[in-house]
């Protein structure tokens, strides 16, 4: 149950028919990890916190960032998950994954131990004025994973408008958050699978499936 102090902390989206009573009690009770170092990972800790999604891992900056935020969150230091053990121990409790603008090798580390462990892994970065999000599920034979997507992730350009690209960074781990809160609502069956592209210089944001590619040396022999 809710108390009367989160209700009226909540009330603006208590009020939403997505979200209501019981999606708010599935946030304050989700566990989500964000990797990351920079303005997009603090973006998206940001919104996550702002939601009340009760429990939150995300790297030292960030979480001072956004201490003192939302009463309701717990937010944690993600602390060293270079070791193959901690980054497993630490995916083991939690119900969303989010690589906010990792290097590749960092992403397809986390999509190994996600697939592992059956959770959903949310990969958003900003290239350049380019800001971009798409969700992955390896764990589930429909679905395309990390490593079956990433050479079809947009790539940096060679020059960057001043400016632009803290935008875009920013607009990254607002997707991000914001397809994390959809996955703890169970209110994934559009997000899944889909690469969503913003272009920020032209104005225009185009979506596409991604492919599964069934013989992926990530998902491919892991798949239910």
């Amino acid at each position: 149950m809710l108390s009367d102090v989160q209700i009226e902390r909540y009330s603006r989206q208590l009020i939403l028919t997505e979200v209501g009573g019981r999606g708010q009690q599935a946030l304050l009770s989700g566990r989500v990890a964000v990797f990351g170092a920079g303005q997009t990972s603090t973006s998206t800790a940001l919104y996550l916190a702002a939601a009340g999604v009760g429990t939150v891992y995300v790297s030292e900056a960030a979480t001072h960032t956004a201490v003192g935020l939302n009463p309701d969150v717990r937010l944690v230091d993600l602390g060293p998950v270079d070791r193959p053990d901690a980054l497993d121990a630490l995916l083991d409790g939690c119900d969303v994954a989010v690589c906010a603008n990792v290097a590749p090798a960092r992403g397809l580390a986390v999509n190994a131990v996600a697939i592992r462990h059956a959770i959903p892994l949310v990969c958003a970065a900003a290239a350049g004025s380019v800001a971009w999000v798409a969700v992955f599920a390896g764990h589930d034979r429909r679905c395309p994973c990390f490593h079956c997507a990433l050479p079809d992730l947009p790539a940096a350009p060679e020059r960057t408008p001043d400016g632009v690209a803290a935008v875009a960074a920013g607009l990254a781990g607002t997707l991000a958050a914001t397809a994390a809160t959809d996955l703890l609502l169970r209110r994934d069956a559009a997000l899944v699978g889909r690469l969503t592209v913003h272009a920020l210089g032209e104005a225009t944001v185009r979506s596409a499936d991604v492919a599964r590619n069934p013989t992926c040396i990530a998902c491919g022999t892991e798949r239910r």
